[in-house]
């Protein structure tokens, strides 16, 4: 019982949302723009719960010297550079608490969030993917 009443939920919801897309007639479309303001607000508190969870368990990881510690260490300094950055100097069209950033944005050609993302993290992305699909072609051999 604890699964199938938030699956049914979820079912009914995606079927309304579904019927909407196609068929645009008054109730829909008022029900489907209510239910995407609700999806934000719940996506806005997953993320925030998210990134307080991340925190919490490579901060009790690096305080408890588990197996591999200092990759935590890793990913706290690396989460804490893209937040203030982010908020320093905002991403692409947004602002930040400083500005657009005019200086940094001159020298490396874009927004510093942007610069890190475009250089660093789309680099390592495609590394994680690319080893992803030598595991799954070594393994369906």
């Amino acid at each position: 019982m604890n699964t199938k009443l938030p699956l049914l939920i979820t079912l009914c919801i995606g079927l309304v949302i579904l019927i909407a897309e196609f068929i645009p007639v008054k109730p829909f479309s008022s029900i489907q723009s209510e239910l995407e303001m609700w999806f934000m607000i719940i996506a806005g508190f997953a993320i925030i719960l998210g990134q307080l969870s991340l925190l919490k368990m490579n901060f009790i990881k690096v305080q408890r010297k588990i197996v591999n510690w200092q990759y935590s260490i890793v990913t706290i300094v690396s989460f804490m550079v893209m937040f203030l950055v982010g908020t320093f100097w905002g991403m692409q069209k947004q602002t930040g608490i400083l500005g657009h950033g005019d200086f940094l944005t001159n020298m490396l050609g874009s927004k510093p969030f942007d610069y890190i993302f475009n250089n660093i993290y789309q680099h390592l992305m495609a590394a994680t993917f690319s080893l992803l699909a030598f595991f799954i072609a070594s393994a369906a051999l």
